[in-house]
């Protein structure tokens, strides 16, 4: 076409275009321009002079396309670099720079920024049980529920899995932030309502205030972070400020995850044995394998400080097969002086619902050349009602093994004696808790005479704990209980100790 046809939506600025081609032989440039129809579209143009035969550049070729699919595709791409693509809240990476431009503002102006780390209670529960996609529909509806508790100028973003961040801006004093985090929890009561199926999810809020608890995104990030865990551990469904104590109490978290994942490549843990003694003969019949931290630092650490933390790391199955493969080759020693003699073993609600557990049992059974009722597994109640369908599974399973299975703590949990009476269990044993009360306490003395007499309704043996004093020893005895352990005939003990106690026993059969 010729240069006097040039035109751009009905106008062009003819001299630049002309220069730059004059300059360089072509043109470039996306514009919008209007189609047959009159609609405005995004197009890529460029021009080039054609030189003719003489020399004249007064004819020029021009191609345009349309470029509306790629800019859309442009800004999708970004939209998913700054956005959760579920939510459309905006993700960690464009909540940061917009953390940061809030700061500096709130900075300048010199008023309140706070941020709320936002975590859902037992949120795995549902993907869990309902599936993911049902899990979705609800973190999509928890979304709206935050978007109507915050104003337009507050910032709301989603971490991912189920945690949400707020960040409150221009705001005069911490009362705001408490009416804020205080209408978040009362806009998560309300049920949320997804295909056939209502449920209540809670939250934990951690917050943090610019100043106070940071006065960069990263550090008010990881303070809030920290004041929700602290809010879950105090019950959950709450909210709580960040303190310094808070993160002396995380400083002091991260030391001890790293000294118990040390401590087990170390085999720094140990057992102790803890006998049980049948009231018939007063002779040992048994044992229960305690796990004890030998920290060289500290010496020997109590089970509560460490088992925990190791359910929380994923230890707590590591830790319970080496315990038992020392535990069975102990056992198989002592077996020479009594071929009855067996060993229990705790296993945690989280290891009692890996499907290796029976495999492993029936491996290191083998491979010690014990008979099956050799071994008892003992469970808590929480174990059991946690998922009751597969716990019931695992203990029929073992039960075919032919393990035993023993209930500890009876008596603390809140399962229904029908549901009880339907396990396979061959043991119940009476928690320490009643046991060291009823000889001072009535009530106690009337929960042990009713668990004795329904263990033996059950056809279920029956083993006190933390048995104490020789009060205690004689109430069990004159109400029928057949097996005690406690302090009063000996405390958890090593191994090399047991082999004394069971020679010097063997001398007086």
């Amino acid at each position: 076409i010729s240069s006097s046809k040039i035109a751009s939506d009905g106008e062009m600025l003819r001299g630049k275009v002309m220069k730059e081609i004059l300059s360089h032989g072509f043109y470039t440039s996306e514009l919008w321009l209007r189609n047959s129809s009159g609609r405005k579209i995004p197009v890529d143009m460029k021009m080039a002079a054609v030189v003719s035969e003489a020399g004249d550049e007064s004819n020029f070729v021009i191609t345009i396309t349309d470029i509306k699919y790629r800019i859309k595709s442009e800004r999708e791409l970004r939209r998913l670099a700054d956005y959760d693509s579920l939510t459309s809240l905006p993700n960690r990476s464009k909540l940061t720079v917009q953390l940061e431009q809030s700061i500096l503002l709130a900075k300048e102006n010199a008023s309140l920024l706070a941020v709320l780390f936002i975590d859902l209670d037992n949120f795995k529960n549902v993907n869990d049980s309902l599936g993911h996609s049902f899990g979705d529909s609800v973190l999509i509806a928890v979304a709206e529920r935050l978007r109507s508790c915050v104003r337009r100028s507050d910032i709301i973003a989603r971490l991912g899995g189920d945690e949400f961040t707020i960040a409150l801006v221009g705001l005069d004093t911490l009362d705001a932030v408490v009416k804020v985090a205080n209408n978040i929890l009362l806009a998560m009561q309300r049920p949320f309502t997804v295909g056939e199926h209502d449920l209540v999810i809670s939250p934990s809020i951690g917050i943090s205030v610019l100043g106070e608890n940071g006065s960069d995104v990263e550090t008010l990030l990881s303070n809030a972070d920290i004041a929700m865990y602290h809010a879950k551990n105090h019950g959950k469904n709450n909210f709580s400020f960040f303190s310094d104590s808070m993160n002396e109490r995380l400083i002091n978290r991260i030391a001890l995850e790293k000294r118990v994942r040390l401590g087990l490549e170390n085999d720094e843990f140990v057992l102790h044995y803890q006998p049980k003694i049948g009231l018939l003969s007063g002779h040992i019949v048994g044992f229960e394998a305690l796990v004890r931290w030998n920290d060289p630092e500290r010496g020997l650490v109590a089970p509560n400080e460490f088992i925990p933390m190791a359910e929380e790391l994923g230890l707590i199955g590591e830790m319970t097969w080496k315990s038992l493969k020392v535990a069975l080759k102990d056992l198989r020693r002592w077996r020479t002086h009594n071929k009855s003699m067996y060993l229990s073993l705790n296993v945690s609600a989280t290891h009692f619902h890996d499907q290796s557990l029976i495999l492993h049992v029936n491996n290191l059974l083998t491979k010690f050349d014990l008979p099956p009722e050799a071994l008892k597994i003992e469970v808590t109640e929480s174990a059991l009602i946690k998922e009751p369908e597969k716990a019931t599974q695992t203990m029929l399973e073992l039960n075919k093994l032919g393990v035993e299975l023993a209930l500890d703590d009876f008596g603390t949990g809140y399962s229904s004696m029908a549901y009880l009476k339907r396990l396979p269990l061959s043991t119940l044993k009476i928690d320490r808790t009643f046991v060291s009360d009823i000889d001072v306490n009535d009530g106690h003395k009337a929960i042990v005479s009713s668990a004795v007499t329904l263990v033996k309704a059950f056809g279920c043996n029956l083993v006190a704990e933390g048995v104490e004093t020789k009060e205690q020893l004689d109430f069990l005895v004159n109400h029928g209980c057949e097996k005690i352990q406690g302090y009063y005939y000996y405390r958890p003990l090593p191994a090399t100790e047991i082999e004394i106690i069971l020679a010097e026993q063997k001398k007086t059969d």
